[in-house]
């Protein structure tokens, strides 16, 4: 035999609790005796990872450039950077703005059923050759 097992909670249900109810069913045995106990299931925020590749060096003057990454759970990344004097981060774009280093972070603040997710990058900016 088996034992009856039921929830409320489907493959769709979102972040909670969830009793699970247990009942003998057709469990039998002669020389077994069962005690039903119910359950609670947790489903919980699942994790997400950023893949941001590191960045390389640039030089004061070149040009802006896109930057490349992306969350596993396809949501969408916000970018920011630690030092505008060196590189001015706007949507994935970063410009150089003078030389020096600057730390360029891609975050997604997550939704109902994942957690948020930071990564960061360092890149420096070196001033240009003279001619």
């Amino acid at each position: 035999g088996a034992p009856a097992l039921s929830t409320a909670a489907t493959q769709a249900s979102g972040v909670g609790s969830y009793p699970i109810l247990v009942a003998l069913g057709t469990l039998a045995a002669e020389n077994y005796s069962f005690l039903p106990v119910n359950g609670t299931l947790g489903i919980f925020k699942s994790c997400q990872e950023i893949n941001f590749p590191p960045l390389p060096e640039r030089t004061f003057g070149d040009p802006p450039f896109e930057i490349v990454a992306s969350a596993c759970s396809g949501l969408p990344l916000r970018f920011t950077g630690s030092d505008p004097a060196v590189a001015r981060v706007d949507g994935r774009t970063v410009t150089i703005t003078g030389a020096g280093s600057a730390v360029i972070t891609a975050s997604q603040s997550g939704d109902g059923g994942l957690e948020g997710a930071p990564e960061s990058s360092s890149m420096g900016a070196h001033r240009a050759a003279l001619p």
